[in-house]
């Protein structure tokens, strides 16, 4: 196969639209134009009956193939892949395929480098080179999981041009995965089917996943009375991260909103002439603006700063301040609860009982329609009930010191929620049922890797409501997840494909 090969195309074509999900979501998809997916997902598969199609109230498509003659009896199996890219990097793509032979892979429009020891990499480099596809530089890729989308894409159609016979099958195109939402839409009808589901949403080649992380988000409000702003300078303050996946990828992680909030915090402590007016971002970018006098020194805390936060940056411009209703008191507190988070709990020294815990600011931001109010979302995370609780003490414990510091007038409030099980319960109970597709890995000569996920998986979101489904992750051969040197190999994408169609053969041979 080539460039030119169908599930290439149809990748590039996916990673052509922007859908990157955002926090807080005030509607569903987050993104309209993860719809656009949706329905390039409908109109590529079009010889397919209309009523094989199911749109959920979110955006969620499931393409359903009913049983081959003969194989009615056989478990109910389904695979499923999100559309939305995270929110935490640009999801505006500007694909470019590379001819990889040697060394690291520079970007054109940055100063970013895709480093020669990636697993894809180095497999391309011992098989004489390949065919690399990434961004430019100024964005994440999208292969996650786009390729999962794709490569399911692609199985459908070769089991319909193959004949291949089979059980009923399910394919769930979801939406608004990374922002903790896959399948939030699925009705308990269709779960309650299946025997088995795998998300195509890992990461190197051959691995699947039998255990993730648990994984709770605790939203924290913080209110006061606003108050107006005018007549002083305003400084707007832009910073820019790196939004890699903490899990797997802690040492590529900056977070812009952690700088953004040390800065201010450590600002307002010691200059009181400064005043935030508007503070609003995550690990890729966080724009804050403060008023002064003119006679704070601002530029040397900053300075500092960015010393401190390895890999961020920073632009300053400064100019005259309009009106603004803002509350100084709620950023500042906002604030100061995101620089503890980073002080105490960087994602490079995991915490939890099993090395892999760790404790992150998702989102700063203003509550919207409600002046006055801030937010900061914060993502607990371990293997274990006990290591989850061990994080989760770290955080109350930064809680009860914020909550002590609180000005007069201001009030705190802090809503959590469990948004992903481990996947182990689930599978460990039926584990058995993972041999069809070791069988498939090995036979395309791919080494077979069983692992843990050093995150939450789409299948984790769905055993907090559903705790008794098997939902292992396969990898798709994308590799550094969620910043600029998110990347993948048309070769690996392209076996990606081939994989599934071999474990839809071979369970069916086994029927």
């Amino acid at each position: 196969m080539t460039e030119d090969s169908r599930i290439i195309k149809r990748f590039l074509d996916l990673v052509n639209i922007n859908t990157q999900s955002t926090y807080p979501y005030e509607q569903r998809p987050s993104n309209p134009d993860e719809m656009k997916v949706i329905s390039y997902i409908q109109e590529t598969l079009d010889f397919l009956a209309t009523d094989q199609f199911e749109i959920y109230e979110n955006g969620t498509l499931v393409v359903s193939l009913p049983a081959s003659s003969g194989y009615e009896s056989d478990p109910i199996i389904a695979f499923a892949a999100h559309v939305d890219t995270a929110p935490g990097a640009s999801g505006k793509v500007n694909p470019i395929i590379h001819q990889y032979i040697d060394g690291d892979i520079y970007l054109p429009e940055s100063d970013v480098l895709i480093p020669s020891t990636s697993p894809s990499l180095t497999k391309l480099r011992k098989a004489g080179g390949g065919r690399v596809i990434t961004g430019d530089g100024t964005s994440l890729l999208g292969a996650d999981d786009k390729a999962g989308v794709a490569a399911l894409m692609e199985l459908i159609c070769r089991i319909k041009e193959e004949k291949i016979p089979h059980g009923k099958l399910h394919f769930m195109f979801t939406t608004d995965e990374e922002i903790g939402e896959f399948g939030s839409d699925l009705p308990e009808s269709l779960i309650d089917q299946l025997h088995l589901l795998w998300t195509v949403d890992g990461t190197t080649l051959g691995i699947i996943a039998t255990g993730s992380q648990k994984i709770v988000r605790n939203v924290f409000t913080i209110t006061s009375t606003p108050e107006s702003l005018d007549g002083e300078r305003q400084i707007s303050i832009d910073f820019k991260g790196n939004a890699a996946h903490a899990g797997l990828s802690p040492e590529l992680f900056f977070p812009a909103n952690s700088a953004a909030c040390d800065f201010l915090y450590s600002l307002m402590e010691s200059e009181h002439s400064c005043k935030p007016v508007f503070f609003q971002g995550g690990p890729g970018y966080t724009s804050l603006i403060i008023a002064d006098n003119g006679q704070s020194d601002f530029r040397m805390c900053l300075d500092r700063v960015l010393k401190d936060h390895s890999g961020v940056t920073a632009s300053v411009e400064e100019m005259s301040l309009g009106l603004y209703q803002t509350s100084i008191t709620a950023i500042k507190s906002i604030a100061h609860l995101g620089k503890i988070v980073f002080d105490r709990c960087p994602v490079t020294t995991h915490r939890g009982p099993n090395g892999r815990g760790l404790i992150n600011c998702l989102i700063v931001k203003p509550v919207d329609n409600h002046p006055g109010s801030y937010m900061i979302s914060v993502a607990v995370r371990d293997d274990s009930s006990r290591g989850l609780e061990l994080m989760e003490s770290v955080l109350s414990s930064i809680e009860t010191e914020v909550r002590d510091h609180l000005d007069s007038g201001l009030s705190m409030r802090k809503e959590r929620e469990l948004k992903c099980e481990n996947i182990a319960y689930a599978i460990d109970r039926k584990i058995e049922l993972l041999i069809p597709m070791k069988e498939a890995i090995s036979e395309n000569q791919i080494e077979f890797v069983e692992e843990f996920a050093c995150g939450g998986t789409d299948g984790g979101m769905l055993n907090v409501k559903y705790p008794d489904l098997p939902c292992p992750d396969i990898g798709t051969g994308a590799e550094m997840l969620h910043c600029a040197q998110e990347h993948i190999s048309i070769e690996d994408l392209e076996t990606l494909a081939d994989i599934l169609v071999s474990y839809v053969k071979y369970i069916s041979r086994k029927s």
